[in-house]
């Protein structure tokens, strides 16, 4: 095997095996340019004495089916996985401290996730176009992270917010923010009715949800950023409690909204 000068291997030494990329032990540093958009292999695990990859590191990576990460790696970088299609199960072991925006974009057939509680980051938009998943769990001792009541959401405890979300997600009436991009391509995503403790939605909250067709919200917000309703294509209806279309209308609800606003007791 050859190395060059970082110790890192030449691509023609990365050997398919039954279509698993082998990774010899003693690489330290996975560089994304032997990867990215590699289509020759459907399974990877990378070896303990990996402690470093780049971002985009797995980027069109369609046939990628299973990945296990070293045990040395502590972060996850920006769109690791973006557009691996077929990913259906990654590992992410304790070492991970911290998982970058973006990492799992486009991971159309990824059906569920096991957040770490070692994880100290998790950045936005992290499931983005993700249509299938439905199952998301934090592991019981985080600090930062819980998904309580089995929410299928991973809630930052500092905000009681709604780090990342997907379709399947349910509000604990803990929840008082959904965080900036939580919602972010969620485009599976058809109904949704936000709890009385909610008091703050982030910007992009629910940008490119273009299956939305309903949003039923509380009494009162008392703070909305750019929440991007104007990209939620099939929104038809927003349900709103008895006597508070004015003030929803009035502070939050895009003039050129096109869709119908109805009350409830």
């Amino acid at each position: 095997m050859e190395y060059n000068e970082d110790n890192e291997l030449e691509l023609h030494d990365y050997e398919v095996r039954d279509g698993e990329i082998i990774i010899p032990e003693g690489t330290t540093y996975l560089q994304c340019e032997y990867f990215w958009g590699r289509t020759d292999f459907t399974r990877i695990v990378i070896p303990d004495s990996v402690t470093n990859m780049d971002e985009y590191m797995f980027d069109g990576c369609t046939n990628l089916k299973s990945v296990v990460l070293s045990n040395s790696v502590d972060t996850i970088r920006t769109l690791t996985f973006r557009d691996c299609t077929s990913l259906e199960s990654i590992t992410i072991p304790p070492s991970v401290k911290r998982i970058d925006d973006y990492a799992f974009v486009g991971c159309t057939n990824l059906k569920r996730f096991f957040l770490p509680k070692t994880v100290e980051y998790v950045g936005i938009g992290l499931f983005a176009g993700c249509d299938n998943l439905t199952q998301i769990v934090v592991e019981e001792g985080s600090k930062h992270f819980d998904s309580r009541d089995n929410c299928n959401a991973i809630i930052h405890k500092d905000f009681e917010g709604i780090r990342c979300a997907c379709k399947a997600t349910t509000f604990p009436d803990s929840v008082m923010e959904i965080e900036c991009y939580a919602y972010y391509k969620c485009t599976e995503l058809k109904n949704l009715v936000i709890p009385h403790s909610l008091v703050r939605i982030g910007s992009k909250a629910f940008y490119g949800c273009t299956g939305l067709e309903s949003i039923t919200l509380p009494e009162k917000i008392l703070y909305f950023e750019d929440w991007s309703l104007e990209t939620c294509t099939s929104l038809k209806t927003i349900i709103v409690p008895k006597g508070r279309t004015q003030y929803y209308c009035d502070r939050f609800l895009p003039e050129d909204l096109h869709c119908l606003v109805e009350e409830y007791d």
